[in-house]
Protein backbone atom coordinates (compact mmCIF):
# COMPACT_ATOMS: atom_id res chain seq x y z
CA UNK A 1 0.00 0.00 0.00
CA UNK A 2 2.70 2.44 0.57
CA UNK A 3 4.46 1.32 -2.64
CA UNK A 4 1.03 2.35 -4.29
CA UNK A 5 0.72 5.64 -2.61
CA UNK A 6 4.25 6.73 -3.43
CA UNK A 7 3.91 5.38 -6.78
CA UNK A 8 0.76 7.85 -6.78
CA UNK A 9 2.23 10.85 -5.34
CA UNK A 10 5.18 10.25 -8.36
CA UNK A 11 2.51 10.47 -10.87
CA UNK A 12 0.60 13.33 -9.06
CA UNK A 13 4.32 14.81 -9.40
CA UNK A 14 4.94 14.29 -13.00
CA UNK A 15 1.63 15.56 -13.92
CA UNK A 16 2.23 18.51 -11.49
CA UNK A 17 5.16 19.70 -13.75
CA UNK A 18 4.13 18.59 -16.75
CA UNK A 19 1.05 20.48 -16.03
CA UNK A 20 3.38 23.53 -15.29
CA UNK A 21 5.30 22.86 -18.55
CA UNK A 22 2.73 22.82 -20.66
CA UNK A 23 0.72 25.96 -19.33
CA UNK A 24 4.63 28.00 -19.42
CA UNK A 25 4.33 27.08 -23.14
CA UNK A 26 0.78 28.32 -23.56
CA UNK A 27 1.33 31.49 -21.80
CA UNK A 28 4.46 32.02 -24.57
CA UNK A 29 2.48 31.20 -27.46
CA UNK A 30 -0.37 33.56 -26.17
CA UNK A 31 2.25 36.19 -25.24
CA UNK A 32 3.57 35.45 -29.04
CA UNK A 33 -0.05 36.29 -30.61
CA UNK A 34 -0.66 39.18 -28.10
CA UNK A 35 2.99 41.11 -29.08
CA UNK A 36 2.37 40.05 -32.91
CA UNK A 37 -1.24 42.13 -32.61
CA UNK A 38 0.42 44.59 -30.86
CA UNK A 39 3.10 44.97 -33.31
CA UNK A 40 0.86 45.44 -36.07
CA UNK A 41 -1.17 48.09 -34.23
CA UNK A 42 2.01 49.55 -33.71
CA UNK A 43 2.77 49.07 -37.20
CA UNK A 44 -0.27 50.54 -38.18
CA UNK A 45 -0.34 53.70 -35.47
CA UNK A 46 3.05 54.60 -36.99
CA UNK A 47 2.17 54.70 -40.93
CA UNK A 48 -1.07 56.28 -40.03
CA UNK A 49 1.11 59.35 -37.90
CA UNK A 50 3.85 59.11 -41.21
CA UNK A 51 0.96 59.76 -43.61
CA UNK A 52 -0.74 62.31 -41.05
CA UNK A 53 2.73 64.46 -41.01
CA UNK A 54 2.99 64.19 -44.70
CA UNK A 55 -0.51 65.76 -45.14
CA UNK A 56 0.14 68.04 -42.90
CA UNK A 57 3.26 69.19 -44.69
CA UNK A 58 1.64 69.58 -47.64
CA UNK A 59 -1.45 71.65 -46.54
CA UNK A 60 1.71 73.88 -44.72
CA UNK A 61 3.22 74.18 -48.16
CA UNK A 62 0.21 75.35 -49.45
CA UNK A 63 -1.26 77.30 -47.21
CA UNK A 64 2.58 79.07 -47.57
CA UNK A 65 2.53 79.45 -51.25
CA UNK A 66 -0.88 81.11 -51.23
CA UNK A 67 -0.04 83.86 -48.24
CA UNK A 68 3.70 84.37 -50.11
CA UNK A 69 1.59 84.82 -53.91
CA UNK A 70 0.90 88.53 -53.02
CA UNK A 71 4.60 89.15 -51.80
CA UNK A 72 5.34 86.88 -55.02
CA UNK A 73 2.90 89.31 -57.34
CA UNK A 74 4.80 92.36 -55.81
CA UNK A 75 8.05 91.09 -56.34
CA UNK A 76 7.22 90.70 -59.98
CA UNK A 77 5.57 93.87 -60.45
CA UNK A 78 8.45 95.77 -59.17
CA UNK A 79 10.76 93.39 -61.47
CA UNK A 80 8.60 94.69 -64.44
CA UNK A 81 8.78 97.82 -63.97
CA UNK A 82 12.30 98.41 -63.13
CA UNK A 83 13.07 96.03 -66.43
CA UNK A 84 11.19 98.68 -68.16
CA UNK A 85 12.95 101.39 -66.70
CA UNK A 86 15.72 99.93 -67.49
CA UNK A 87 15.03 99.89 -71.07
CA UNK A 88 13.36 103.19 -70.93
CA UNK A 89 16.78 104.76 -70.20
CA UNK A 90 18.76 103.02 -72.98
CA UNK A 91 16.36 103.88 -75.35
CA UNK A 92 16.76 107.62 -73.70
CA UNK A 93 20.41 106.75 -74.24
CA UNK A 94 20.53 105.57 -77.95
CA UNK A 95 18.53 108.97 -78.72
CA UNK A 96 20.83 111.29 -77.10
CA UNK A 97 23.80 109.53 -78.52
CA UNK A 98 22.18 110.26 -81.99
CA UNK A 99 20.91 113.84 -81.41
CA UNK A 100 24.66 114.31 -80.25
CA UNK A 101 26.77 112.69 -82.89
CA UNK A 102 24.28 113.99 -85.65
CA UNK A 103 26.16 117.30 -84.65
CA UNK A 104 29.45 115.53 -85.02
CA UNK A 105 28.46 114.27 -87.83
CA UNK A 106 27.21 117.42 -89.75
CA UNK A 107 30.47 118.85 -88.56
CA UNK A 108 32.37 116.50 -90.63
CA UNK A 109 30.45 116.39 -93.49
CA UNK A 110 31.09 120.46 -93.03
CA UNK A 111 34.67 119.68 -92.75
CA UNK A 112 34.96 117.54 -95.70
CA UNK A 113 33.06 119.46 -98.26
CA UNK A 114 35.27 122.65 -97.33
CA UNK A 115 37.85 120.69 -97.41
CA UNK A 116 37.03 119.12 -101.01
CA UNK A 117 36.24 122.62 -102.06
CA UNK A 118 39.98 123.94 -100.92
CA UNK A 119 41.52 120.99 -103.20
CA UNK A 120 39.07 121.61 -105.89
CA UNK A 121 40.24 125.45 -105.84
CA UNK A 122 43.91 124.69 -105.39
CA UNK A 123 43.62 122.52 -108.66
CA UNK A 124 41.65 124.79 -110.55
CA UNK A 125 44.25 127.57 -109.76
CA UNK A 126 47.41 125.58 -110.73
CA UNK A 127 45.99 125.02 -113.94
Amino acid sequence: MMRGLAMALDTWHENTIEHRRQRDVCSRVLNRMMMRGLAMAFDTWHDNSTELRRQRDVCSGVVNRMMMRGLAMSFETWHDNASELRRTRNVYANVIGKMTQRGLSIAFDTWAENTSEQMRQKHVCSK
